[in-house]
């Protein structure tokens, strides 16, 4: 996916009787914030996160820090994300 809106307040925080509603957030300091995505392509296989872990182009990325590894958005620098999509490319020979 990509994001094709930057962040911005999430309207359901300010709404008590929305599930996602926080009573400390306001207007002037909204607490959660959400954006907007648009579908890209989808991975024929899943990527375990225990193959990733031995990619050596992803030492570096966040998404194999500790405690990142948690459904979230996580930004990938371009050399992170070549490197995961060259991996799915060649899923059907490992």
């Amino acid at each position: 996916m990509t994001v094709s809106k930057a962040g911005y307040p999430d309207p359901t925080q300010f709404h008590p009787e929305h599930r996602h509603y926080d009573p400390i957030a306001t207007e002037d300091e909204p607490r959660w914030y959400m954006v907007d995505v648009t579908f890209e392509q989808a991975f024929i296989e899943v990527l375990p996160l225990l193959e990733l872990k031995f990619l050596p182009a992803l030492e570096d990325s966040l998404l194999l820090r500790k405690g990142c590894q948690q459904l979230t958005v996580i930004p990938l620098e371009p050399k992170h994300w070549h490197a995961i999509i060259e991996m799915s490319d060649h899923m059907d020979l490992l």
